[in-house]
Parts: C-alpha cells; structure tokens; sequence
C-alpha cells in the first residue's frame, strides 16, 4: 500500500495536463442512461441518493479543492509491481482532472475497507491528518462513486457478468457515506 500511494503521489505532483476533467454525475448519468436501456430496475431510493451525491458535489465545489490529473480507477487490481518492485499503474480510461482524494476512495472502495482502515488510508496518502473538509470530500467521494459502480455492476449484471454482492456492497457504501459527508459539510457551514 505504501508503493502505491507513492506511485499515487508521484502521479498528482508530475503536473500532467489532462484534456479534461473526469466529472461523476456525467459519468453516473450515462451509466443510468444504458442501464435504463438495458431494462435494468433501480433500487427504490436511487433518485434520493443520486440527488443527496449531487448536492454534496456542490458543497464540494464550494471548498475550491485543489485538482490535478487522476487516474479515477486507482483500485489494487491495477497497481501492479515491475520487477524492481515499483508499482506501475494500468487501466487508464477513466483518468481525467479531478480531487486527488477521489482516487485514495477509489483504492478503499475496491479494496472494501472498513471506515477506519479507509480514514487510515487518507492520513498515509496526505501524510498528515486530514483537515475536516479533507473528510467531507473523501467521505463524498467515496458515496458518489459508490452510486457511480453500483450502476456500472447493474449493468454488467444485466449483461451476463457476475458481481456477486458488489452492487449492494457499493450501494451500501453510497448510503452510508452520504450520511456522513452531510454531518461534516453540515458542521463546516456551521
């Protein structure tokens, strides 16, 4: 985990430019657009939580977070180590300008991390603590793409793949997290 959030590091300060920034509620609503054309039936409180991710964007929006080029599906099936023992990051096609926190709630999405093991992992990419607006934005991250895979595993579902568990595992993720982020932005606004 440390030589893959050095790689992570080393990728956010290497000033890359990027054509364009990787934005969610685009992305989830092209995933619901081909789930919807796949006859895929959403969970019955999709719309709340897909509105409920949406206005902490907002509120993210507001902080001015700092953003840099991301690899987006930085997860540890795609950090791979060379023979040096350097990780070496593959599977770029979500990558785009964002937060450089989303790809540390990417890793603790696919890695299915508990609370504190994902906080733990925030701390040792910023090697610091996290400032309370650090974990609103983590915490919101982690719930909309939570939301964004649940629909890409319906998806694949409706196609014949299987996630055994991972589009509730997710979904679940989106609800909890949600939660939380709204207590921190609610507690910030004070």
């Amino acid at each position: 985990i440390n030589k893959a959030l050095t790689a992570l590091r080393n990728l956010h300060n290497a000033d890359i430019t990027s054509p364009h920034d990787f934005d969610f509620i685009t992305t989830i609503d092209y995933y619901e657009e081909i789930c919807h054309n796949a006859e895929v039936e959403f969970f019955s409180t999709y719309r709340k939580y897909k509105a409920q991710v949406t206005h902490l964007l907002d509120c993210v929006e507001k902080l001015n977070a700092p953003k840099c080029f991301c690899h987006i599906d930085f997860v540890p099936g795609n950090c791979l180590l060379d023979k040096d023992g350097n990780v070496v990051l593959i599977d770029w096609e979500y990558s785009g300008r964002q937060d450089p926190i989303v790809d540390v709630a990417m890793f603790c999405i696919s890695a299915a991390f508990t609370k504190s093991q994902s906080d733990r992992l925030l701390q040792l990419y910023l090697e610091r603590k996290p400032e309370l607006s650090e974990y609103a934005r983590f915490y919101t991250y982690i719930a909309t793409a939570g939301l964004m895979w649940s629909l890409w595993s319906e998806y694949k579902t409706a196609n014949g793949e299987i996630f055994e568990g991972y589009t509730e595992r997710t979904y679940n993720l989106c609800k909890k997290y949600s939660r939380l982020a709204a207590k921190l932005f609610d507690r910030i606004n004070g």
